[in-house]
């Protein structure tokens, strides 16, 4: 029996010094990444699924560092979509490509995650104790002291929301950590995301964040839910939403309405500061006014107009009306000498990126030098927009006024190459060599609203020279953006191209959607008596969309010919070409034409031959005959000659006949 026991002892003492070095492998740091491609659905059905690895082990207190390489954004979200432990005990927020995000357990368990934008992307992360022998090692170690965890507080100015409503959200963030983003989720009642994004906190550890409630993301009614994140921590609020709007029945509204409803206030005490120059502005005329261009690049962008505002007192107001902008981590309000804020007055943050709002301007301001209003990211010293100020007698382009000041505005719409989205293009009329602002919104043909979230590039051009762009890839949270252009090459058609390359965060095949934009006077149309036809300029097509310029164009030409398959493939999707040599950017071979064989008449009768013989045009003088008559002319002269001699000897014998019987 001891002997048994002593065998068993041995077998399991060798088992366990087999497999302690895999079970109490090192866990205490892992690294878990994106499978390439992961945004487009496929990569759940292989056996390494969306996250490489799709389960992982990590110990409590360790390092799990997610790491985006995929080209998309993603998120690393704790728990089960739609369930309430979603986020709770790590949340990365809106991951882009090339960023990473670091979480450390603190609970053995398991913990299942996904992705929020792609939720067929899951993990599990697989949380133990820390190994035994560490543990033994490591008793000596003083214990670190414990570091407090971030502490989310956040409020939004109301509960109850219509669309069209902008909500702002203000927050703080106790004992934050350098260099972590808080990350805003909204989401509608069937747990679909209506809004994602992420913001940096200020120096006095707060953040902002604005959100305009409108578009085909806020169209079912009930209760949304707020979620923030920061590191570890997350917090929910629920406000009330209704996709109708029972605001106002119509018309124009008077200033008062309008700031009572739209305008944001970011402090109480503001109202009777808006109330009170609200009042005074009805008889006091601008001094200054401008409207904003924003960078044009669909991150950074401003709109609206600007108005210095003089007081009785003395002292003046920066008016902001109808105002928007994207959002930024850092927004402030200056007046600058420059777009480059090399030399401003900083007026505050900007208290909301939407509606109008007012901002008190110091005494001593010089505003003839100070004379450019920025919209700018004081974190990343990034402008959004500027309006430069000037001379304005009267209030003109306030809503409370009335006025006969119109502005004639063109408008097109065009769909993608595949009609996935519609494009359209509005602005002012151009003049020559001066900034015009393009608006350009992107529409669901479907459901006719603004689309959010495109990735875009765009240029313009005129007969292949560039006057603006191609800007690098593009995303745009609205949908729309302001592109400031200027049209510098003369009077004629210019060509505005996009190239759509992703919606709501999903990469799509790019689609492609092309503008004509006339500047200048149009051809002068003559009096019904002459109607000659006008034609309408037809800009060049110029290379073709499937021409790879790092090929040799003549192998698209070979194909052409040789391939019939090609050939039809071609003529049918690009009938616009003349010919593939035009397609491919090469002068098409003229063939020289070689004029037809007509042979010379052949000669039947002897005074024929006679006169072709006595022709001088032929026959040169008799003594270079031999030297210049053609062969056959020479054989034709001696077959005559032997003629002439049997003509001779016959009329000899003829006379010799008439002698005899004469």
């Amino acid at each position: 029996m001891k002997i048994i026991l002593l065998l068993l002892f041995i077998a399991l003492g060798t088992g366990i010094s087999e497999i302690a070095p895999q079970t109490f492998a090192d866990h205490s740091e892992v690294t878990i990444e994106n499978a390439p491609g992961s945004s487009v659905p496929g990569c759940e059905e292989t056996p390494e699924g969306c996250f490489i690895p799709s389960i992982e082990t990590v110990d409590v207190g360790g390092k799990v560092i997610f790491s985006n390489t995929d080209n998309a954004a993603h998120t690393f979200t704790s728990g089960v979509m739609g369930e309430d432990s979603s986020g709770v005990a790590f949340d990365s927020g809106l991951a882009l490509p090339g960023s990473i995000f670091e979480w450390t357990p603190t609970e053995v368990g398991e913990y299942p995650y996904y992705c929020l934008v792609h939720p067929w992307m899951i993990g599990t992360i697989i949380v133990q104790e820390v190994q035994a022998e560490k543990d033994i090692h490591d008793d000596d170690d003083p214990t670190p002291e414990p570091t407090p965890n971030p502490v989310i507080s956040f409020d939004t100015d109301k509960s109850n929301y219509v669309i069209g409503d902008t909500l702002h959200i203000t927050g703080k963030i106790s004992n934050p950590s350098y260099g972590v983003p808080v990350s805003m989720i909204l989401q509608n009642p069937d747990n679909q995301i209506s809004s994602l994004s992420q913001h940096t906190i200020d120096e006095n550890n707060m953040f902002r964040y604005d959100e305009l409630l409108s578009g085909p993301l806020y169209d079912i009614d009930g209760k949304y839910s707020i979620g923030i994140i920061y590191g570890e921590e997350h917090v929910n609020k629920i406000i009330n939403f209704k996709s109708t709007s029972d605001k106002h029945d119509g018309g124009t509204m008077m200033m008062d309405d309008t700031m009572m409803m739209d305008d944001t206030m970011m402090e109480g005490e503001m109202m009777t500061e808006e109330i009170m120059i609200e009042e005074e502005m009805e008889s006091i005329p601008m001094s200054l006014a401008g409207e904003f261009i924003g960078v044009g690049d669909g991150v950074h962008d401003a709109d609206g107009d600007a108005f210095i505002i003089p007081i009785e007192d003395g002292s003046n107001v920066l008016r902001l009306e109808n105002f928007k902008s994207t959002n930024g981590p850092d927004l402030y309000v200056y007046l600058s000498t420059d777009d480059g804020a090399s030399d401003f007055v900083n007026l505050g943050k900007l208290k909301a990126n939407s509606g109008n709002q007012n901002y008190e301007i110091p005494d001593d301001t010089d505003l003839s030098k100070y004379n450019k209003v920025l919209v700018w990211d004081k974190a990343f010293g990034i402008l959004f927009g500027s309006a430069e100020l000037s001379s304005q007698s009267t209030f003109e382009t306030s809503p409370k006024y009335e006025t006969d000041l119109t502005v004639e505005t063109e408008s097109q719409t065009l769909p993608t190459e595949k009609g996935t989205l519609d494009v359209r293009l509005t602005h002012d009329a151009i003049e020559l060599n001066v900034q015009t602002k393009i608006n350009v919104d992107f529409i669901n043909p479907q459901t006719k609203e603004i689309q959010e979230h495109i990735d875009y590039t765009i240029y313009v051009s005129k007969d292949g020279e560039r006057v603006f762009g191609p800007i690098p890839l593009t995303h745009t949270s609205i949908g729309t953006v302001k592109i400031p252009v200027e049209f510098n090459l003369g009077e004629g058609v210019y060509t505005m191209d996009f190239e759509i390359k992703g919606i709501l965060f999903q990469p799509i095949p790019t689609e492609t959607v092309s503008f004509d934009i006339l500047v200048g006077e149009e051809p002068v149309q003559p009096t019904p008596e002459t109607v000659p036809v006008v034609p309408k300029p037809i800009p060049e097509l110029g290379v073709a969309l499937f021409v790879d310029e790092t090929q040799d164009p003549e192998t698209y030409v070979d194909r052409y010919n040789n391939e019939a398959e090609y050939k039809k493939w071609f003529d049918d999707n690009y009938p616009d070409y003349d010919s593939i040599y035009q397609a491919v950017g090469l002068e098409e071979p003229v063939e020289e034409s070689t004029p037809p064989y007509v042979p010379e008449p052949l000669l039947s009768k002897p005074e024929s031959i006679a006169s072709v013989i006595e022709s001088e045009d032929i026959i040169p003088e008799p003594d270079n005959v031999e030297d210049t008559l053609d062969p056959e002319v020479q054989v034709l002269s001696d077959r005559l000659e032997k003629l002439e001699d049997r003509v001779g000897f016959l009329e000899g014998i003829m006379d010799s006949i008439k002698s005899l019987f004469g």
